[in-house]
């Protein structure tokens, strides 16, 4: 990967300054950004000099685990922190771990680069993380695409990626499967509310029609107004 080229000139050119917790905690990879407090000296004696090391900034993460289950503070576990250069980027990893349960960790995969020797600011570039980047998705959503799971979370990595369209894709292939199951949970709600006969009929053609389109068609002037957001 060439990070040394067209990316480096664009993070010169126009990106926001960021520190380096907001870098961590809400870029996704792939992106390059200037970091206002890259990096720290620090005296080191098995070198006997003075050093720029990358900064481990306490980081405030989701934590899936059952004691947390919700935003929670990590902290570096990484025993040094990688000494970095002016001349060429750094490749390095950082881990992370709750601070509170002492159990879940996210490990960073970064390459830095300083801007001048004994300064704070530099050039990040997150080449991944793992778990994956993107907010949390809930248990009960996952529960209710049931079959469709597998689809939805591409569609989900695609949106943390930023790739919109592919995660549109994915997102339009699940409702599409699930069509006739939220067709039919519409129904159930408009016959409790005693919604006219000609719209459930309505909406129970759209669950016939097999093209989607049309079935969105027959069904969007059937589904009652309480179910509508805006």
């Amino acid at each position: 990967m060439d990070i040394e080229g067209e990316d480096k000139q664009e993070v010169k050119e126009g990106s926001n300054v960021l520190t380096l917790a907001d870098f961590l905690e809400s870029i996704p990879p792939n992106q390059p950004f200037k970091i206002s407090d890259l990096s720290k000296i620090t005296y080191r004696s098995n070198l006997a000099r003075y050093v720029d090391e990358i900064c481990t900034p306490e980081l405030q993460l989701h934590c899936p685990s059952d004691v947390c289950n919700g935003p929670r503070f990590f902290r570096c576990i990484n025993q040094s922190a990688p000494i970095l250069t002016q001349q060429s980027y750094k490749f390095l990893y950082l881990t992370y771990r709750c601070s509170n349960c002492q159990n879940t960790t996210k490990v960073f995969s970064l390459a830095a680069q300083i801007d001048e020797e004994k300064e704070a600011s530099g050039e990040c570039f997150k080449l991944g993380e793992l778990p994956p980047f993107g907010p949390p998705t809930p248990s009960r959503l996952i529960t209710l695409i049931g079959p469709d799971r597998d689809t939805f979370l591409k569609g989900r990595r695609c949106e943390n990626q930023g790739l919109g369209i592919g995660a549109f894709i994915y997102y339009r292939r699940v409702v599409e499967n699930q069509k006739n199951r939220i067709l039919s949970e519409i129904i159930k709600v408009s016959e409790k509310i005693g919604v006219k006969k000609a719209s459930i009929e309505a909406l129970k053609s759209a669950i016939d029609e097999t093209q989607f389109s049309k079935a969105l068609t027959i069904a969007k002037d059937a589904i009652p107004e309480s179910l509508l957001i805006n």
